[in-house]
């Protein structure tokens, strides 16, 4: 009988021994089991990391979870209480690392025991938003309204759960442009902006731009990039320096000029190089904390030209500047580099003029090459039937190869257009090629774009993760039982993105081709449906984004209204699109707009409408540019051959007429109706001048397809000889018929290619001494557009 208990009894621990720990809590059954413990030294991420976590518990369990400081752990209140510890690496030494290191995280789990810890403040601010997402919550929009938070009972710890989080990019930023009146209503522009700037860090974004105020001093960008290497120059005199600037050659005349009057600096002389390392110097003593210095070009042209400039540039006459500007970022970079080995450089390498370095251009260390995606939004830089992209991406290949870090700069389309998918699926790109930086210049405020950037920010931090699966979470959790309405309306948006050869920001004309009359009606009835299936905060949500999708079509609507005008020309016509335009602006009054969309697209239409369609002439003339009407025979023969020399062999030379009949292709429909046909009568469209831009003529602010034709009579031109068509400049490009054939493409590749003359070998298609019809189909995205230079034929 003793054996027998003592048997048991031995048992009994056994079975004591071998069972499992009891589970410990944070909150259990709504009752706090924890307190969180901010560090002996906390900087204000890591508090407002305490307050987050804190009031999110909260939100979620209904239980209040003390703060307390690093001694209390040690109180005996504490002594049975699961601790939450927060520690961020504190070294005010340390250098702002090249690896993005300092916002790398570590989250633990033990029994009794969660550790959140990270390589800086701002670090475990991060860990604290990933460790509430991994309980369900997401922060989709700015705002309360925006925020999915899961209600739980009880939220157990793991024992022996461990994540390192590090991001895919070590700058992460969506930053909106210009200034913040552009994007947030000016009677709620605080509340807004605090609304934004929350959340940006809550989805582990860094802080650009106009995010810098207290109390969101922190978490802010440790790099920029702007146009401003002419910044060296702003106290040196012109008169007594003259070689610092740079020499141009403007309207025939070569001197040097000012920054202001859309002139560079001069790349090879030596006090500039020294200056901008100064300038970087100066920048990096007194904003310890920044990696990099920005010394980007300006935003216009200007390129030095004098004899040392075009050395260093190859031999090669500007305006490509490649070369020239490489060799003076390389020669900055060496030069800081001497004195702060860890600091970097930025420029844009892939923007305007700049397009790629030359073969076998090795970047110095400490330099950062930025590219800029503005050609064509609307295909992935990787699609192969996108000619621009397949360029970018020639281009971006180049840039890689000089061993330069590289960083993005995307942009989303102008406030009022739809933002095309396909910048999404960029972001992988770009981490497969190496980049350090992700940046995109979010250019409005709407429903439609958040939903855009929610996914772009979950990519920034892990370019690993599928753009439609984050597309789907969004619609799903955001709109509930509307998701796959929400979803398709996106899915028709994009097919009128797809219809569209390329997009360059979007302008007021790519919105209104995006959204054609198939392409509403299609999204009104999903989201018709939609509102039928959901109530409370669903139906809240989805109100706001059928109000966007509402003022984007509304919008397209009456900027159709307004092309159709301008090519009517009639009061009825005027009158229609005013209409339109009124009904536009009453709609953002009544839906009071100003709350989920930018400012900046009613104050643009605005205008628009007062100072240009209201006063558009009902009658129109050809008015040629004023270089060309007065221009001599010298003058005009350099205009057909626009950057380009005219050949010595040139002969039997026949201007085409000035005037050609010109058309606005509002829904682009002109080829399946005929347009290039010889036959079509086209006696009911407007006479321009192909000596200047459409613009200019009374087709203002119109960007979109484009046709002009013309018929003349050709001379007789010598049998045997080759005949060829010059044009002398087509902004931006355009299929090229003659007498009802395709003779040739011309596609917007190059940056100035748009002021560029180019020649077509028409010998097999031209009527000699007969009847010729030449019809231009072109597309014009930005800017001034059309044909705005001489046309001839020629043999040589």
């Amino acid at each position: 009988m003793l054996f027998r208990t003592a048997l048991a009894v031995v048992v009994l621990a056994a079975s004591a021994l071998a069972a499992p720990p009891a589970p410990t809590f944070l909150v259990e059954e709504g009752k706090s089991r924890a307190a969180i413990f901010l560090p002996r030294v906390a900087g204000k991420a890591t508090i407002l990391a305490a307050n987050e976590l804190h009031d999110y518990l909260l939100k979620i369990t209904g239980a209040d979870v003390p703060v307390e400081w690093y001694a209390s752990e040690k109180m005996p209140a504490y002594r049975r209480t699961s601790k939450i510890l927060l520690q961020p690496r504190v070294d005010p030494a340390r250098e702002t690392s090249a690896d993005g290191s300092e916002d790398v995280f570590t989250i633990e789990e033990s029994a009794g025991r969660l550790v959140i810890s990270g390589g800086s403040d701002v670090a475990v601010l991060y860990g604290v938003y990933e460790y509430l997402h991994s309980l369900g919550v997401r922060w989709f929009m700015p705002g309360e309204l925006g925020e999915n938070v899961p209600a739980l009972a009880s939220i157990p710890l793991t024992p022996g759960r461990r994540i390192v989080s590090r991001p895919a990019f070590r700058t992460r930023e969506i930053d909106y442009s210009g200034e913040a009146g552009w994007h947030f209503a000016a009677d709620r522009q605080e509340a807004q902006m605090r609304d934004y700037a929350l959340w940006l860090v809550r989805n582990k974004l860094h802080y650009a731009r106009f995010i810098s105020r207290e109390p969101f001093d922190f978490n802010q960008s440790r790099e920029r990039n702007h146009h401003n290497v002419s910044r060296i120059l702003r106290n040196v005199s012109i008169e007594q320096e003259p070689d610092r600037f740079a020499l141009v050659t403007r309207s025939g005349e070569t001197r040097r000029r000012l920054p202001r009057d859309g002139a560079q600096i001069c790349f090879t002389h030596p006090a500039n190089v020294q200056a901008t390392i100064e300038a970087a110097l100066r920048f990096f003593a007194e904003s310890p904390q920044m990696l990099t210095f920005p010394t980007s070009l300006e935003d216009h042209g200007g390129i030095c030209e004098c004899a040392e400039c075009v050395r260093a540039n190859g031999g090669l006459f500007p305006p490509d500047p490649n070369r020239l500007v490489w060799s003076f970022q390389n020669a900055v970079a060496r030069g800081l580099r001497e004195r702060l080995p860890e600091k970097r450089i930025a420029f844009y390498a892939c923007y305007g003029g700049m397009t790629h370095p030359p073969e076998g251009t090795r970047a110095e260390p400490g330099v950062v090459a930025v590219a800029c995606h503005v050609q064509s939004n609307s295909a992935d830089i990787v699609n192969p039937g996108c000619p621009w992209n397949r360029v970018y991406y020639d281009h971006l290949l180049k840039i890689k190869a000089t061993g330069a870090e590289m960083g993005c700069y995307d942009y989303t389309m102008y406030a009022g257009c739809p933002q095309p998918l396909s910048i999404l699926n960029s972001v992988k790109t770009y981490r497969d090629l190496g980049y350090v930086w992700y940046h995109t210049e979010s250019m409005g405020r709407d429903e439609q774009r958040n939903i855009v950037a929610w996914v772009q920010a979950q990519m920034a931090w892990d370019a690993s993760s599928a753009p439609d699966a984050l597309l789907d979470e969004f619609c799903a959790g955001y709109y509930g039982p509307a998701g796959d309405n929400v979803r398709d309306t996106l899915r028709a948006m994009e097919t009128g993105v797809r219809l569209l050869p390329k997009m360059i920001l979007g302008s007021m004309g790519v919105a209104q081709s995006i959204l054609s009359d198939e392409v509403i009606a299609a999204g009104r009835a999903s989201l018709d449906a939609g509102a039928a299936r959901v109530n409370g905060r669903y139906a809240q949500r989805l109100a706001r984004f059928r109000e966007t999708f509402e003022m984007l079509s509304r919008r397209a609507l009456a900027c159709r209204a307004a092309y159709h005008a301008m090519n009517a020309r009639t009061p009825d016509a005027l009158a229609a699109a005013l209409g339109a335009w009124e009904a536009f602006f009453d709609f953002w009054r009544e839906r009071d707009l100003d709350t989920t969309c930018s400012p900046w697209i009613r104050k643009t239409d605005q205008y628009f409408v007062e100072n240009k369609l209201r006063k558009m002439p009902l009658e129109i003339r050809p008015a040629a540019s004023k270089d060309l009407a007065a221009a001599d025979d010298a003058v005009r023969l350099r205009e057909l051959f626009a950057r380009d020399t005219p050949p010595g062999t040139l002969a039997n030379l026949f201007y085409l007429p000035e005037v050609w009949k010109f058309r606005a292709d509002v829904l682009r429909t002109g080829l399946r109706a005929g347009w290039t046909a010889p036959e079509f009568d086209d006696a009911a469209w407007a006479s321009l001048s192909t000596w200047n831009f459409y613009e200019r003529q009374g087709f203002d602010w119109y960007d979109g397809a484009f046709c002009y034709r013309v018929r003349f009579k050709a001379p007789e031109f010598p049998k045997g000889r080759a005949v060829y068509l010059r044009i002398g400049a087509l902004d931006d490009e355009g299929d090229i018929y003659l007498n009802g054939v395709l003779v040739h493409s011309r596609k917007h590749l190059h940056p100035l290619d748009w002021m560029t003359s180019f020649e077509i070998d028409v010998t097999a298609h031209l009527k000699s001494g007969d009847e010729n019809v030449v019809v231009v189909m072109g597309n014009d995205e930005y800017g001034l557009g059309g044909l705005w230079k001489p046309c001839a034929l020629y043999t040589r």
